[in-house]
């Protein structure tokens, strides 16, 4: 029938599994604003437009979940978190299908890009016209996370190895692809020099 609207039941993910090494500190639990990134972060897609936030942990996840406000998130484990950003995608492509959950899309966010609001996770979801779209953030002349990816490439994703994150299925499927401009995604926080301006600043 013609003038109905496909309204993408997606759910959002923050990838925080890693320890931070270059940091020494756990990053997830670094103050920004009211919160911590990793509570920022999770503010943000709560207020998206999501389905459903998870949290994705495994370095430090008993000291992070000591800060961690759980009520409104559900926690996934990855247990192989040291084979890096791609093992986390993974696990949570998994855990969606053990536990039943039936998504049009995934959208897949970091802790350390706290200078993007929930208005570009809104536009990625409302971007998923359909299941076989990837919308990605693009800054400059690159694109990255925060991603989402309909459910057409979940097996690939579940596919994933090493860490190489899911650029690998971006760029095979470039055709499929849309770009949302999110000139902030180029400001993550991976040094503490880097955190320390940007707390200074904005924090």
């Amino acid at each position: 029938m013609s003038g109905i609207t496909f309204l993408p039941k997606v759910a959002g993910v923050v990838v925080a599994a890693g320890a931070s090494s270059r940091m020494n500190q756990i990053k997830q639990l670094l103050p920004w604003q009211k919160t911590t990134l990793l509570g920022h972060a999770i503010e943000q897609l709560l207020k998206s437009g999501v389905e459903k936030v998870f949290v994705v942990l495994g370095a430090n996840k008993a000291v992070i979940l000591e800060q961690l406000e759980t009520k409104d998130i559900e926690v996934v484990t990855n247990k192989k978190w040291e084979a890096g950003m791609s093992s986390s995608i993974v696990r949570i492509i998994e855990y969606i299908e053990e536990n039943g959950y039936d998504f049009d899309g995934l959208l897949i966010a970091v802790c350390d890009q706290p200078m993007l609001d929930d208005n570009h996770y809104k536009k990625l979801v409302m971007s998923c016209i359909s299941t076989d779209r990837i919308i990605a953030s693009s800054y400059g002349n690159e694109i990255g996370v925060p991603v989402l990816f309909g459910k057409y490439f979940f097996n690939e994703l579940k596919e994933l190895k090493h860490d190489h994150g899911a650029k690998s299925i971006v760029q095979k499927h470039l055709s499929k692809m849309v770009q949302l401009d999110a000139p902030n995604g180029l400001i993550d926080l991976d040094t503490m020099d880097k955190y320390n301006r940007y707390y200074a600043a904005f924090g």
